[in-house]
């Protein structure tokens, strides 16, 4: 038994430091404003303890604040978003995970970029590596 809690706790503690070590953008406390124009925000590690480097993130979690007035939409491609991009609702969240099957040059994405048709909307985006 003793055994088994010891390899527990060492699994813990490396999967613990791996975590920290991987890039990770945080929209922070105040979350993206999203609003009529088009908001182009890249990834850039604030978070894991690392430098302030862009990244292409394999992960990404948008959260819409139950607050926010407005359904809006996404693009992980090239920033520009518009309203025939993925929609987000008031209070939704969405999880989006890299498919490396997908073909797509550079193994994640670099940057998000978010619009409201009309009104405004506060998100909360994390994305990893």
């Amino acid at each position: 038994m003793k055994n088994r809690i010891l390899a527990l706790l060492v699994a813990l503690a490396l999967a613990s430091t791996a975590w920290a070590m991987t890039a990770h953008y945080s929209s922070g406390a105040s979350g993206l404003a999203i609003t009529t124009a088009n908001l182009n925000t890249p990834f850039t590690d604030n978070h894991s303890g690392g430098g302030a480097t862009t990244f292409q993130a394999k992960h990404v979690l948008i959260r819409s604040r139950a607050a926010s007035v407005s359904s809006c939409h996404f693009d992980l491609g090239d920033g520009v978003a518009t309203t025939a991009d993925t929609r987000v609702e008031p209070g939704a969240s969405v999880v989006i995970e890299w498919d490396e099957r997908s073909g797509g040059a550079g193994g994640g994405w670099n940057r998000i970029g978010a619009i409201c048709g009309s009104g405004t909307a506060t998100w909360d985006v994390d994305a990893w590596r």
